[in-house]
């Protein structure tokens, strides 16, 4: 067993994966971990790297003889055109061999590991007959400026619902997030509405519900720390979520809608709260459709015509309606 496992699920980003395969091996020093690299991507999409065509396996095969490692770090592809729901459905019920995980990018950098090491001894120490089923660390994000400090506490997870949405967390907490696997398989956290198979996507959205259900079955423990991760590291790439605005929009709305739902019907948020949320995800399609009609972006069509094919209606007609109701 491993005190912490990290996953990467990538998709056709060998060069960025290579970078980020470097920097865990340099910084893990005897921490008890592992890395997995969960591939959905395919063996004929090929980058120049040290002057040579690789795909991912071809990195990750490259990568491991190079520094003679065997269970640290492991590869499997899916060849599944990147389908999240698969992917870490089969991670979580098949391949994990830790306590927690975390999520990690494929173009991320690891730069320090003090903020694991001390999460990991909070749980064996001082907090350890508590039932913590996420722990959040400081996340160095070169896309944010403004967000909410973190000190080293313990919260109630259904507070932490509360102060997600009233403190506008999705906006203003920069953290990484260290997963508990067992309350994840107990209470069942790990939902997808399957958004890929009907023409959308799967990465989107499926968070809300993964974090909402295991905070609302255990309790949050913050870690302040120093440096964990560097997010989006390169900075000049055109990212998928401005490459697809609409899409990105549709699936998170859909994904909070059904989560805040069932939250109520549990009982465990309150109308006013459950309004604001919803509020938050209408807020945000005004500026995901500003990009929309004032970017032309080269994925612009195809984006309108995934959301446009999903709702069997025009998009604008879809979102009056939920301001209605």
């Amino acid at each position: 067993m491993y005190d912490l496992e990290f996953i990467i699920v990538t998709y056709n980003r060998p060069k960025y994966l290579k970078e980020t395969l470097e920097s865990f091996i340099v910084k893990k020093n005897n921490f008890n971990t592992r890395l997995l690299v969960l591939d959905g991507g395919n063996d004929n999409f090929l980058e120049d790297i040290d002057g040579e065509k690789k795909n991912t396996s071809k990195v990750f095969i490259d990568f491991k003889n190079e520094h003679r490692i065997n269970d640290l770090v492991k590869y499997k592809q899916y060849n599944n055109n990147g389908n999240w729901h698969k992917i870490i459905t089969d991670y979580v019920f098949n391949l994990s061999k830790a306590k927690y995980f975390a999520i990690i990018g494929d173009d991320d950098i690891f730069l320090d590991f003090n903020g694991f090491e001390k999460s990991m001894r909070f749980i064996k120490t001082k907090f350890k007959s508590e039932k913590i089923g996420i722990i959040n660390l400081f996340y160095q994000d070169n896309t944010r400026i403004n967000v909410i400090p973190i000190i080293d506490e313990m919260i109630d997870g259904k507070a932490y619902i509360n102060n997600f949405i009233d403190l506008n967390y999705l906006d203003t907490q920069s953290v990484m997030h260290l997963y508990n696997l067992d309350i994840i398989k107990k209470y069942n956290c790990l939902h997808f509405l399957k958004l890929r198979e009907k023409g959308l996507e799967d990465f989107f959205g499926w968070d809300i519900h993964f974090i909402f259900s295991l905070a609302s079955n255990s309790k949050i423990l913050y870690v302040n720390s120093n440096q964990t991760i560097e997010m989006g590291h390169q900075g000049n790439e055109i990212r998928y979520t401005v490459k697809f605005p609409l899409t990105q929009w549709i699936c998170y709305y859909l994904y909070s809608k059904y989560t805040v739902t069932k939250l109520r019907k549990e009982g465990n948020l309150n109308l006013i709260r459950y309004r604001k949320f919803m509020l938050h995800w209408i807020n945000s399609f005004f500026i995901c459709y500003s990009k929309y009609l004032f970017s032309e972006y080269e994925t612009r069509e195809k984006d309108y015509n995934k959301v446009r094919e999903y709702l069997k209606q025009d998009i604008l007609i879809f979102v009056f309606k939920e301001i209605i109701k």
